[in-house]
């Protein structure tokens, strides 16, 4: 389906109950943005209220490379910069350039967590957070990854550290725009 927002646009109208994420899924609306950016960003925003951000992409406590962590901390921040902006883009997986769909702040809000609220609501709330067992720290000697999300939903600060250093790299997503330090 993913390569025919078409055809997803079918499936939805067809279940009006289902959701759908873009895990592992944004490559193929960043190819069918390179000749037609309208129509891509036109379902983005139809489906707005059913459309989730996701990534297969992970990093967890037993992974120690430190080129994986920079690995995955950019597919998200291309992730981000394709939805937010309207910079010219390039892929590793075809050769056409593309824009990023510069869609509406409250439609990406939706698409990064408030359809997830809806749908997992005790994810957010802190009276159930309370009540789950603690979760084992990862130990010292593994990267950790912070991802800082105000109340408005907009990723403020993406942190990452390696065992090695004393001080995080990080950088900041304000207004749509990401930059590093």
């Amino acid at each position: 389906l993913e390569w025919d927002v078409d055809k997803v646009a079918t499936f939805l109208d067809h279940f009006p109950q289902a959701r759908v994420d873009v895990a592992a899924r944004l490559v193929h609306l960043e190819y069918q943005a390179t000749t037609n950016p309208d129509k891509v960003r036109r379902f983005l925003i139809r489906y707005q209220d059913r459309i989730l951000y996701g990534s297969d992409a992970a990093y967890g406590p037993v992974d120690s490379d430190t080129a994986a962590v920079k690995d995955v901390h950019d597919g998200w921040l291309r992730d981000w910069q394709f939805l937010v902006t309207s910079d010219l883009m390039h892929s590793e997986d075809f050769e056409a350039s593309f824009h990023g769909l510069q869609l509406p702040r409250e439609v990406v809000d939706k698409i990064y967590r408030r359809n997830a609220e809806v749908l997992f609501p005790k994810a957010w709330d802190k009276k159930s957070q309370a009540a789950l067992p603690a979760q084992p720290q990862p130990p010292e000697q593994h990267a950790r990854i912070t991802v800082v999300v105000r109340d408005d939903a907009v990723p403020n600060e993406v942190r990452i550290q390696m065992p090695d250093e004393s001080q995080a790299q990080g950088g900041r997503a304000d207004a749509g725009h990401i930059t590093s330090r």
